[in-house]
């Protein structure tokens, strides 16, 4: 049976959690930045606003939707919109 080597799992299992650390932080960031980039743009805060009305949309997927499928006054309903997505499949012939 190998000795357990305290010195070199320690010094491993700190630099994983100083990194786990590190990309927390940075996930939180990004997230206040892109909370205040829409506060800052109204048609954009409205858009994530109403896309928050639906059940399961919350303040990460809201904008996420936006930055993914872009102006949603682009598509006439939302049959379109899911259409566009891929999420509908229809054979059209």
């Amino acid at each position: 049976m190998q000795a357990y080597r305290t010195t070199a799992h320690t010094e491993a299992l700190r630099a994983n959690v100083r990194r786990a650390d590190s990309l927390r932080r940075e996930i939180q960031e990004a997230t206040r930045d892109i909370q205040a980039y829409v506060a800052a743009h109204p048609t954009l805060a409205q858009s994530c606003a109403l896309l928050r009305t639906i059940p399961g949309i919350g303040p990460v997927t809201a904008p996420l939707l936006l930055a993914e499928m872009g102006d949603p006054e682009r598509f006439g309903s939302a049959r379109q919109l899911v259409a566009h997505a891929g999420l509908c499949p229809e054979d059209h012939q």
